[in-house]
């Protein structure tokens, strides 16, 4: 709890920053852009464990890392740390699903929109212009 008090204020970054580079080897650029973030893992699901990260950061090329200070190590410990790995990477491939799911729809809605367009008999050109598709997915909608 004191690591955390410590090092996830924003008044003691410089500190911070002298921990990380003495401990994790990162590329220079991304001890530059650092951000705190929320340490809790909340409950997902009825039964799960609260989790709170002693600090969670993400650097600037969106690397997430988790800092975890313990006196000794116990099974406990690494229980504790399998759970918080499992967390951050169910939460990330969430985070990824979500940004793809809507990719895919952003793609979906150009397209209904290209079909509006060309049933309005406006040209390859202008309807690549309207909706940012490629002249080669407007004219597959021809076929």
């Amino acid at each position: 709890m004191i690591f955390h008090l410590f090092f996830a204020d924003e008044r003691n970054a410089e500190f911070l920053l002298s921990f990380l580079k003495s401990t994790i080897d990162l590329p220079e650029e991304d001890y530059g852009e650092l951000e705190i973030l929320d340490p809790l893992l909340l409950r997902e699901y009825p039964g799960d464990k609260l989790g709170i990260i002693d600090v969670k950061l993400k650097t600037k090329s969106k690397k997430i890392i988790h800092i975890e200070i313990q006196l000794s190590v116990t099974p406990e410990f690494i229980n504790r740390i399998v759970y918080y790995a499992r967390a951050l990477y169910e939460r990330r491939d969430a985070e990824m699903f979500l940004r793809d799911a809507e990719r895919r729809g952003k793609k979906q809605n150009q397209f209904e929109i290209a079909k509006n367009l060309l049933t309005m008999n406006l040209s390859t050109d202008q309807i690549v212009t309207a909706t940012g598709l490629t002249r080669e997915e407007v004219e597959s909608i021809h076929r």
